[in-house]
């Protein structure tokens, strides 16, 4: 696992891929981004993966708001939910974005993602790099970001790439 040691190293690593992670889908046809996927996955397209992106985001969002503003210990992964229950955290996530459309989650992914990259420069360095400095994140929050940004963008990546392999093939 990466360790980061400044915001600017957190925040760089996050812009890189989710720029490559874009272009990636951008540099697309219409059709092609919104093809369904050639191989089984749980989502099934595009939007699906940049919805789970989003939805995280908004999760990360909510975790720090009760942490730092409302002073409480925030439900995480998510209330009903433990970290052994992902599989079907994910479905809940992939069923709650089924009639937005492509387009739409574009709009909210670069939002999320803007949003984050200021969170991140409003923190302080204590709070991203100490360790338990949030109980709920494992280790240091800024590699609980991580996870919700660079490396996941690149778990994204990943897919797309292996997408667009099999249209080109």
């Amino acid at each position: 696992m990466r360790r980061f040691k400044t915001k600017e190293q957190l925040i760089l690593a996050s812009e890189k891929e989710f720029s490559f992670l874009m272009d990636l889908i951008e540099n697309q046809s219409i059709e092609n981004q919104n093809h369904v996927f050639l191989f089984e996955y749980r989502d099934k397209n595009y939007r699906d993966v940049l919805a789970h992106l989003h939805e995280w985001h908004v999760m990360l969002f909510g975790y720090l708001d009760e942490s730092i503003n409302q002073k409480k210990e925030p439900d995480v992964p998510k209330k009903g939910y433990t970290w052994k229950e992902m599989d079907q955290l994910n479905v809940e996530i992939w069923k709650t974005y089924q009639k937005t459309s492509l387009e739409e989650i574009k709009v909210r992914i670069v939002e999320s993602h803007v949003k984050l990259l200021n969170i991140i420069l409003g923190l302080t360095n204590e709070q991203l790099f100490e360790r338990n400095s949030f109980k709920w994140a494992p280790a240091t929050l800024a590699d609980f970001i991580d996870h919700c940004a660079a490396h996941h963008y690149e778990w994204a990546i990943d897919l797309v790439k292996k997408q667009m392999l099999l249209l080109a093939a």
